[in-house]
């Protein structure tokens, strides 16, 4: 994502600037920026990209395939999002760290830019003729698809993969990395307002005992 050139270009400025001052020392990092730290500079600020992912949910498919009410999927978020306040979080989500882990990880990302990207919003909404509204905000996703760790082979391939290799294609990334993660939003709330979170997990572990 590109820091590994800032942090040089920084360098070299700022050595310039003394030599051609009086300035006796300094530092090139001030924490200000708060670089894989969880902090309110970067929730409001941000770096890289920032991405809106929203879908509207037909009630029909809604009560089809999940067996619930949208107005349930709502009281359950509204529920999560007493308990979120009450524990004091930067940003509101179910678990945008999971999603943004794994990808992360295959397509040749920093890994402890998690503790950065995962501070988003989730939001849930009952539109006027009863469907489900969704969406998610990540404000801080410092992403890159040039250098780096991407150029790994099987990053790479992940990354060709999603045609998202080379320059220029960054925001196109974080497009996908935006609706991966509306995905698991809506699949890990619907999990919980079914009963079906426990239930999921004893099958997995069932399934690889049995291997």
């Amino acid at each position: 994502m590109g820091l590994n050139m800032i942090v040089i270009a920084t360098d070299k400025a700022c050595k310039y600037i003394s030599q051609k001052t009086d300035i006796e020392k300094f530092y090139l990092r001030s924490n200000l920026s708060s670089d894989k730290k969880a902090s309110f500079f970067n929730f409001i600020d941000g770096y890289g990209k920032e991405v809106l992912a929203e879908a509207i949910i037909p009630k029909e498919i809604i009560t089809r395939y999940f067996n619930i009410s949208p107005q349930e999927i709502y009281d359950f978020w509204h529920s999560a999002l007493l308990g979120s306040l009450q524990g004091g979080m930067i940003g509101i989500n179910a678990h945008f760290a999971n999603g943004l882990s794994a990808i992360f990880l295959a397509c040749g990302q920093d890994i402890a830019s998690i503790v950065n990207a995962h501070m988003g919003i989730g939001e849930c909404e009952i539109t006027p003729n009863g469907d489900l509204y969704l969406s998610i905000k990540i404000p801080c996703l410092p992403i890159g698809t040039v250098g780096g760790a991407t150029t790994l082979c099987w990053q790479n391939e992940c990354l060709k993969i999603l045609g998202c290799d080379g320059d220029g294609k960054a925001k196109k990334f974080a497009e996908i990395i935006g609706a991966a993660i509306l995905a698991g939003e809506i699949s890990i709330i619907t999990s919980f307002v079914s009963g079906k979170f426990a239930e999921a997990h004893i099958s997995a572990r069932k399934r690889k005992i049995g291997r």
